[in-house]
């Protein structure tokens, strides 16, 4: 075997010249991967003028040095890119966003979305979720969006960030179904404009309910809002 099992780390062979550019070669990796943190997750192509070191998660539609590498992560050194391939399970923490993520099923998603607060021995637990979602808006008043509320879900609240302006109203809503207003209303279009949605006192849905955003003083035309549900959930 040549190089190892989980980072592909060079092995120094017993009778191999100059060990020390195999040495350095795995030193560098490690210097790459160990305790991975990444500037961003949004560039497609390689910035201008990186600095040595720079790490990037690629983003989809990659071009330039960084085509084919959509959700690799890019490593700038001596004055070059190299691609790293993430396995599932590794995490990265994302400077630009204050975020981390994790590696599964070809993407990166948002690490600590389930929080054990007790378990039995029989394997009955209590945890927090907490899911997040980027939903760009459709044209209309009322949008359902992919966030949903799972069936005897206790919502602790909501949150949501615009990322893009909110094109078309005047203010928005933020919601359910059954009352498009109750996590917020009247909120900012402006981009970076936020809302924290607190439940007013324990409350437990009983089917699978999708989170709703809905436009006041006009239809939504475009832009992109952040949101994330926090909840509380018995499994056995």
């Amino acid at each position: 075997m040549s190089n190892s099992n989980h980072l592909s780390l060079p092995y120094v062979q017993a009778s191999q010249a100059q060990k020390h550019v195999t040495v350095n070669e795995a030193l560098q990796k490690l210097d790459a991967l160990v305790q991975l943190s990444a500037l961003s997750r949004g560039l497609n192509s390689p910035p201008e003028s990186p600095v040595a070191g720079a790490r990037y998660i690629v983003a989809d539609s990659a071009t330039g040095n960084w085509a084919g590498w959509e959700n690799s992560l890019a490593h700038f050194e001596d004055g070059t890119w190299v691609e790293y391939i993430p396995a599932n399970g590794w995490q990265c923490w994302v400077d630009d966003e204050a975020f981390l993520v994790t590696y599964a099923d070809g993407e990166w998603q948002g690490a600590g979305g389930k929080t054990i607060l007790g378990q039995t021995p029989a394997g009955s637990q209590l945890a927090v979720h907490s899911v997040e979602i980027e939903h760009v808006v459709l044209a209309g008043t009322t949008n359902i969006t992919s966030l949903i509320i799972p069936n005897k879900a206790m919502v602790l609240g909501l949150t949501g960030t615009v990322l893009s302006a909110l094109v078309g109203p005047t203010d928005w809503a933020l919601g359910v179904g059954a009352d498009n207003f109750r996590y917020g209303n009247s909120l900012g279009v402006a981009a970076s404009s936020t809302v924290i949605g607190m439940s007013g006192s324990p409350l437990t849905y009983w089917a699978d309910t999708p989170i709703v955003v809905r436009a006041n003083g006009g239809n939504f035309i475009s832009g992109t809002v952040r949101l994330s549900v926090s909840y509380l959930l018995l499994t056995m």
